[in-house]
């Protein structure tokens, strides 16, 4: 018999009477190979591609063995390479594949076997790519495992079959290659339990295993649907009757589990504008695979919720079922709404404001940035702050102001510095800029409030020059008498010197009131000079314990100046180095201490001491004399009040203008009887490159300590 003889006309009998297909002696059923791809895709669905690759192979091993005992048994085939081929007509003929052999040894004398075929129309790759796409790996596992049994049948021995190209994984045909397997070496191995019939029992253990797995990872996520935080809602698409819900969805919506299992999901919506657009949502879940949209439900207690719902259709038993996964957007709104209120706080400030990104890249300006320094918003942004930087400002303030802000325990600076606008002008500002940290406290970025102080500053310098004109005659009525004193000595000193037979010792006494007072007139002068005209502080990073140190060794230096006044220094060691005018502070340390030693008379004690205090170094002087009364302490810093019999009244204004212009303060703590104090304080931080000097009669203006 040839294997051409193999005829379906001949071995297919059908008996409908009986409900019975039979090929040769075989019950046969009819099955569409669409109903083959189903079930490839609900076996891999259910154990995955390896595992179902393995037993769709073993299924097919144990096909092709039985048909080939059955076809020995059964028909006398007259020559090997019938014998070989009866397989490939089979498969034909019942629908699986085409095969065109393309090489065939067979060669039982010397023990060799190769097979080389081209495969067409395989109905396997045709599923899989309907239900899978295009694949990575061949995919004809039932194919190549019917020809292994065949094979290893006719051979006696195991043999595997091999394809290397497959139309499922778009190659133009599927291509195979049979061998036995010691030729296939030792990579056949991993391939052997494929092949083994008995294996074939063992499906339901692994399937039974399967199943308890599942089971499982049903409780795990059983588990998570409970304890999630969102809602949960598995309803009908077509009525929205509710099938479940999680204990979330009872929380957010006040409704127990039972209630809600009474309701539809449309009857939590908020209006009918909602179940419009639900009925939307779903038809696109259905159509897409999942959906997600903004929707309002309405609570039990009448208030609304916010929630975004990703919806997603599920296939349980027949059915479709909607589950709805909705995230409560209440804290978000909360958010989102503070956020929008903080943005036009920025936006709409009076003070210039600028937010920078934490590499100090401006990201954006609000309008009063704008309209000060001239700058658009899109020529701001993406640009440093330094276009605003006035060369009034030095480096040494910036790397304060960013030690500062850098600084954990702070995170902020505050103080005065100079800007420019882009038209080239200097605005003064009081600036203030601070870190804006994330949830983890790191630093995201800095925004920064400037506060125009140009019409501030303007005011203060009409107050000045008003105070200054006021303060013109009373600088004329002394200017006059400390003036007209010494003057009238001298005009008549050297009226009598050039008489004729003078005395030589009356010429010598008339000289030395010349000499003296000429030196009083000069110092008189010079003092109404520098105050009247004070020169602008050259500010020098330094050592302020140095400059009381000079000072105080210039007083021990003069016995007729101290007398027996004990001088005691109590000077820190842990003073920062700041900038400031040292000529201008050595001026008001030596003025204060000449006060307070003439106070003292020769005798008592004078206290000199140092400290740093936030941010300001502190210098106290502290003398044992007689005091000052309460109701003096006002006019003491009042230019040309004194209650010496010789003395312009200058010392102190002159000191406290000093003090003033390096943006501190002076203050005296004393009473009649008790001595007095004189406390120096200095700002280590926040001076601009230029000080403007005080103006004659103005009184100090103090900055807020920065800090």
């Amino acid at each position: 018999m040839k294997v051409s003889d193999l005829n379906v006309d001949r071995l297919l009998q059908s008996i409908p009477e009986e409900g019975l297909l039979r090929l040769g002696d075989a019950r046969v059923l009819l099955v569409e190979a669409a109903a083959m791809g189903v079930l490839r895709k609900a076996l891999v669905e259910a154990v995955g591609f390896e595992m179902s690759r393995g037993i769709m192979t073993r299924f097919g091993f144990a096909c092709g063995s039985e048909d080939a005992r059955s076809t020995r048994k059964k028909y006398r085939l007259k020559t090997v390479k019938d014998w070989l081929l009866a397989g490939s007509r089979l498969q034909a003929l019942q629908g699986h594949v085409r095969v065109e052999p393309l090489q065939l040894v067979a060669d039982e004398k010397n023990k060799r076997f190769h097979v080389l075929a081209r495969w067409r129309n395989s109905y396997e790759a045709t599923e899989y790519k309907r239900f899978f796409g295009t694949g990575k790996e061949p995919c004809c596992w039932y194919l190549t495992g019917y020809a292994s049994g065949w094979c290893s049948v006719f051979l006696g021995r195991p043999a595997l079959c091999v394809e290397t190209e497959c139309e499922g994984k778009g190659d133009p045909h599927c291509l195979i290659e049979i061998r036995p397997v010691e030729d296939w070496g030792d990579w056949a191995k991993s391939r052997l339990p494929e092949l083994e019939e008995g294996r074939l029992t063992a499906s339901k253990s692994i399937l039974e295993q399967t199943e308890g797995q599942a089971r499982e990872s049903e409780r795990k996520y059983r588990q998570l649907y409970d304890v999630a935080a969102d809602m949960m809602l598995l309803s009908d698409p077509e009525t929205g009757r509710l099938a479940d819900v999680n204990p979330a969805s009872c929380r957010l919506l006040g409704y127990s589990r039972e209630e809600l299992l009474r309701m539809s999901a449309f009857d939590l919506l908020a209006s009918p504008d909602e179940l419009a657009d639900t009925r939307r949502l779903f038809e696109e879940a259905l159509r897409t695979g999942i959906a997600t949209r903004i929707s309002t439900f309405r609570r039990k207690d009448g208030s609304q919720l916010e929630a975004e719902v990703r919806t997603t259709p599920l296939h349980s038993d027949g059915r479709t079922w909607m589950l709805g996964i909705g995230r409560d957007l209440t804290a978000q709104r909360r958010l989102e709404r503070r956020a929008l209120a903080f943005y036009q706080a920025f936006l709409n400030s009076n003070d210039s404001m600028f937010y920078t990104d934490r590499n100090g890249v401006i990201q954006d300006v609000n309008e009063a940035f704008i309209r000060r320094f001239g700058y658009t918003r899109e020529e701001a942004i993406g640009r440093s702050p330094r276009i605003v930087r006035s060369r009034h400002t030095p480096q040494a303030l910036y790397r304060r102001l960013w030690g500062d802000i850098l600084d954990t325990s702070k995170g902020f600076w505050r103080g005065r510095i100079i800007d420019r606008t882009k038209a080239g002008d200097e605005l003064p500002v009081m600036l203030s800029a601070t870190a804006v940290k994330d949830a983890r406290g790191e630093i995201v970025g800095f925004v920064s409030s400037a506060v125009d102080m140009s019409e501030q500053e303007e005011l203060h310098r009409r107050l000045t020059r008003n105070e200054a004109l006021a303060a013109v005659g009373s600088m004329a009525a002394v200017v006059a008498h400390e003036i007209r004193n010494p003057l009238g000595s001298i005009v008549t000193a050297a009226s009598s010197i050039v008489r004729e037979g003078l005395d030589p010792k009356d010429r010598e006494a008339l000289l030395t009131v010349l000499r003296k007072e000429s030196l009083r007139l000069g110092e008189t002068l010079s003092q109404f000079l520098q105050y009247a005209r004070p020169r602008e502080l050259a500010l020098e990073d330094g050592d302020i314990n140095e400059s009381v140190r000079e000072v105080l060794s210039m007083v021990r230096s003069d016995p007729k100046l101290h007398g027996d006044v004990r001088i005691v220094e109590r000077l820190s060691d842990a003073l920062p180095r700041f900038p400031f005018d040292a000529n201008a502070l050595r001026q008001v340390l030596w003025n204060i201490i000449i006060n307070a030693l003439q106070a003292l008379r020769g005798k008592g004690t004078l206290n000199v001491a140092t400290e740093s205090e936030l941010g300001k170094v502190k210098i106290h002087i502290a003398d044992t004399g007689p005091g000052i009364p309460k109701t003096q302490i006002p006019k003491i810093f009042q230019p040309f009040h004194t209650t010496k019999q010789k003395g312009t009244g200058l010392g102190l204004p002159i000191a406290e203008s000093i003090v003033a212009a390096h943006g501190g303060q002076l203050t005296v703590d004393s009473d009649a009887g008790q001595g007095a104090c004189f406390s120096i304080a200095l700002p280590t931080e926040g001076y601009p490159e230029e000080v403007p000097p005080p103006r004659p009669g103005a009184r100090p203006t103090h900055q807020e300590d920065p800090s």
